[in-house]
Formats: C-alpha cells, sequence, structure tokens
C-alpha cells in the first residue's frame, strides 16, 4: 500500500509502502540526532519507543554512520529504496553544479516505471528537458 500525501492538486507519492517510509523516517531521525541536534535525539529515542522490536527489523540504530556514506539522500536511494523528493532533488542538484547531462538521465530514470500510477516523475521530467 503505497503511502500518499494529499495536496491541493491531487496525491504526492511518500513512499512505495509503509515499511520504506518507516524506514526513511528512523534513517533520518537517525542522522539528525547523529549531528548533534538534542531535539532530533529526542524524537529518534521517541521513535525508538514507537516502532520497538518492529524498528530493529527494518533499520538498526548507527546503520548510516556505520555505512560511512557521505550523503544521506544516497544512503536512502542505495539503502531503503527510491523515494520521488529525493529523485528530484538529485535532478536539481545535478543542475545547479551545472551537470546537465546528469540532471537529464536521473529525471529519465525516475520515469522509468519507479512509481506506476503517478504522473508527477513526467511532470518533472518535462520540466527540466524545457529548462535544457
Amino acid at each position: 500500500m503505497p503511502v500518499v500525501e494529499v495536496r491541493d492538486h491531487g496525491l504526492w507519492l511518500l513512499a512505495k509502502n509503509v515499511n520504506q517510509y518507516i524506514h526513511r523516517i528512523l534513517v533520518e531521525a537517525d542522522s539528525s540526532a547523529e549531528s548533534g541536534d538534542d531535539l532530533w535525539s529526542a524524537v529518534r529515542d521517541d521513535l525508538w519507543s514507537a516502532v520497538g522490536e518492529a524498528g530493529g527489523n527494518i533499520y538498526k540504530r548507527g546503520d548510516l554512520k556505520e555505512s560511512q556514506m557521505a550523503d544521506l539522500d544516497v544512503y536512502l536511494l542505495k539503502k531503503v529504496g527510491l523515494f520521488p523528493d529525493i529523485l528530484e532533488r538529485k535532478a536539481s542538484r545535478h543542475l545547479e553544479k551545472g551537470d546537465n547531462v546528469s540532471a537529464l538521465i536521473t529525471a529519465e530514470f525516475y520515469t522509468r516505471d519507479q512509481f506506476p500510477g503517478f504522473g508527477r516523475p513526467f511532470v518533472f521530467n518535462s520540466e527540466v528537458q524545457k529548462r535544457y
């Protein structure tokens, strides 16, 4: 069952399924807490309490740090799964760096049946292509 958010003009896909979404939330909370943010440390602890033993089956606290991946988005894409907002952010960062080819490739990959039933990948891809 996909996890979606209702927006003004339809649904926004947050994750392909609930486990993937929970995994992402745990990784992001762990990342923020590791950066020394006291608020996120408390949030992370609350999240771990809420998910209980099931959370340990999804993500082990500290795995992000142990992976030694410098970029949270890269970790999420490699270890958790594909997320529309992260793919869009990756393509946008390529554009900011002036790497138009990588941006176009990322935007095209986004449309390759990664998120069946959702039109946003095609809208984003056309926006990237329109720029260049």
